[in-house]
């Protein structure tokens, strides 16, 4: 039996495994080898691998992780003598997998990916969930954003994204957040845009905030007596 081969998912079709050296003492037709693959995990017809009858060149067909990751070839190499002989081994194949597909976020809801977020909004509240699925990584998914200084936070495990720093319409009307979601080696950005709604949080203010009117006794009915201002920090 040879020793284990070791080979990647991703190793593509037509590539060399081994080259197999049997030797016969014979000479002429007797001592011709011809290589054949018995089977493959039991089963006369595979796709999985090829060999070379004449030079014996192991190589690779359609690998799947997924499908299979663990191969006996059984091997027979025999004369062209008559009777034939031949010999047969065994060669032990394992497959790593491959992480061959990016996490994918799940499909937007009806408004896409934009959400209104009142100006009120308490620090610490929960103002979005990310959720990414990875059918190669599933258990190791974790989020990041990115694009918005310290306003929003997200837990790197649930994607839940929370509010950190209080909102100012004034300053700012809208935000525009990149989450990443990555599992051991590939990632998948989307982009999720909150509208701030302006709160009515300000009350109106007079200026000057008193006001001193002198009137003379013949004033008449319908005369201005001053005029009042009043601003409101509100837009």
């Amino acid at each position: 039996m040879y020793s284990t081969q070791t080979l990647a998912e991703d190793i593509g079709s037509n590539q060399l495994i081994l080259t197999l050296d049997c030797d016969d003492v014979d000479s002429g037709v007797n001592g011709n080898i011809v290589y054949d693959i018995v089977n493959v995990n039991g089963l006369s017809a595979s796709s999985e691998f090829s060999l070379h009858a004449s030079t014996g060149e192991l190589t690779t067909g359609t690998l799947d992780y997924e499908s299979e990751n663990e191969f006996n070839i059984a091997i027979k190499a025999a004369d062209e003598g008559s009777p034939a002989r031949s010999v047969s081994i065994y060669i032990p194949i394992i497959l790593t997998d491959v992480n061959e597909g990016a996490p994918s976020f799940t499909a937007p809801p009806s408004n896409g990916y934009n959400y209104d977020l009142a100006e009120a909004t308490s620090v610490g509240d929960v103002v979005y969930t990310a959720i990414a699925v990875d059918t190669a990584d599933i258990d190791n998914i974790t989020y990041s954003i990115s694009s918005t200084g310290s306003t929003f936070i997200i837990d790197s495990f649930s994607g839940v994204l929370y509010l950190n720093e209080a909102l100012n319409y004034g300053s700012v009307s809208s935000y525009s957040v990149d989450i990443t979601a990555a599992d051991s080696s590939l990632s998948t950005t989307r982009t999720i845009d909150f509208t701030i709604l302006d709160s009515n949080d300000h009350s109106p203010v007079f200026s000057p905030s008193v006001y001193s009117v002198t009137l003379t006794e013949n004033s008449a009915l319908g005369d201005t007596v001053t005029t009042l201002t009043a601003s409101d920090e509100d837009s």
